[in-house]
């Protein structure tokens, strides 16, 4: 007869055995491979899946699908399951169905339309927008207001919805393309509004605001935010003002730098005469990337660094003013004509040796400015004209500078033009 060992040890093993999930699962799993899902995988153009039990076999065989072009599901399916499956047969097209509030459409709907949805709705039905990557067009309920539209957009960016909200007194559609605001309080706030919904107002292409009080700061923000939108606003310089988006400024007269602070917010300026006024700082230009003439006679700036970033400057009057040190005009390329007579402190212009483009280079003979320093940038530029005595024939705009024998000079007769000088 059989010792009890025999048969209790092997026992105890399969009970073990059968006790843990893990080792059962394994054992199952080795021992019952998924059934294929096609007879020739390799060649298998289309593939219909409609169980969770086939999704699972797929990820399983879906390296065997080489040829696969259209994978149908015919199955409730997560988000996740979804990017997994698109991960396996990346370039298989994925056919499945959507389910919204009140029907379920195909993953390929291009147009849908929503005009029976409730506002409880909404947040379901933008789940369901976002899983239909060739949806084109949508219409929504005429009751619908900005955040109804404003969820929906976000999930379906590249959707045109048709709607219709107000917005500040505003009726706003989907081919709204401008939008004019003028005296209407909105603050700095109510422009947070605006941050939201600009991102889903397709055809927009410029907002404009005067008097709404909105600061500077707060809408360059939002011009910074959205570049490919044209954002403007009314900027107040003291008593003047002017439109952000300006390509030209004329102030003279009773501006100080307190007032001339918001210049920095007209990014857009060309031209810039601001002289005759009391300013000691020229820092807002380096805000001005495509300022191509620039004024400052007879004003108090002593510092030019900020000159640096004017890569396109090629008129510049900087005479009768306390600048002392020229070198920031060096990087100054594409400078054509520079008038910096009466610069009394000026004792060296070597930084002015390479400038490449120079024309016309105006200043004063004084004993400050060595008299070798004259002679050898008229010797490497024997084509420019250079006048350093014509200070001692009159004002700082003397000698050639504005007029000669026959008139205005061509250069200042541009001038007139692009600064709208009446005279």
């Amino acid at each position: 007869m059989p010792s009890w060992k025999t048969w209790i040890v092997p026992f105890v093993l399969l009970l073990a055995l059968a006790l843990s999930p893990h080792s059962g699962q394994a054992y199952a799993e080795a021992t019952i491979p998924a059934a294929p899902l096609a007879e020739d995988a390799a060649s298998a153009r289309e593939l219909t899946l409609n169980t969770e039990a086939e999704i699972q076999a797929f990820w399983e065989q879906a390296e065997a699908f080489s040829a696969l072009q259209d994978l149908t599901l015919n199955c409730p399916v997560t988000d996740e399951q979804l990017a997994e499956l698109r991960a396996a047969a990346p370039s298989a097209a994925l056919h499945y169905r959507v389910a919204l509030p009140d029907r379920s459409v195909p993953s390929d709907t291009e147009e849908l339309d929503l005009s029976a949805l409730s506002p409880q709705q909404v947040e379901e039905a933008a789940q369901a927008l976002a899983r239909l990557p060739q949806l084109k067009r949508v219409e929504l309920p005429d009751a619908f207001g900005l955040e109804e539209f404003i969820t929906l957009k976000k999930a379906a960016p590249s959707a045109s919805f048709r709607f219709s909200f107000d917005l500040y007194g505003q009726t706003v559609t989907a081919d709204t393309e401008t939008l004019q605001y003028a005296n209407v309080p909105i603050g700095n706030d109510g422009l947070l509004t605006f941050a939201r919904v600009l991102p889903c107002l397709d055809r927009l292409r410029e907002l404009r605001m005067e008097y709404c009080g909105v600061s500077d700061w707060a809408m360059a923000e939002l011009r910074d935010a959205f570049p490919e939108k044209n954002i403007v606003w009314r900027v107040v310089c003291g008593w003047a003002n002017s439109w952000s988006d300006t390509d030209t400024i004329w102030y003279i007269g009773g501006f100080g730098d307190p007032q001339l602070f918001p210049l920095r917010y007209c990014s857009a300026v060309k031209y810039l005469d601001i002289g005759h006024n009391g300013i000691y700082s020229l820092d807002f230009v380096r805000y001005m990337p495509d300022l191509e003439v620039l004024i400052i006679e007879n004003d108090y700036v002593s510092d030019l660094c900020a000159m640096s970033a004017c890569r396109k400057i090629e008129y510049l009057e900087v005479g009768e003013t306390r600048v002392k040190d020229v070198s920031p005009l060096a990087a100054c390329t594409s400078l054509e004509h520079l008038n910096i007579g009466g610069l009394l402190g000026l004792e060296d212009i070597s930084p002015l040796y390479d400038l490449p483009k120079l024309k016309r280079l105006y200043g004063l003979c004084d004993v400050n400015v060595p008299t070798e320093q004259v002679e050898h940038i008229k010797s490497l530029m024997p084509n420019t004209e250079i006048d350093f005595d014509y200070y001692a024939k009159g004002a700082v705009n003397g000698g050639h500078w504005r007029y000669d024998e026959n008139g205005i000079v061509p250069r200042y007769q541009l001038l007139h033009d692009q600064l709208g000088y009446p005279w």
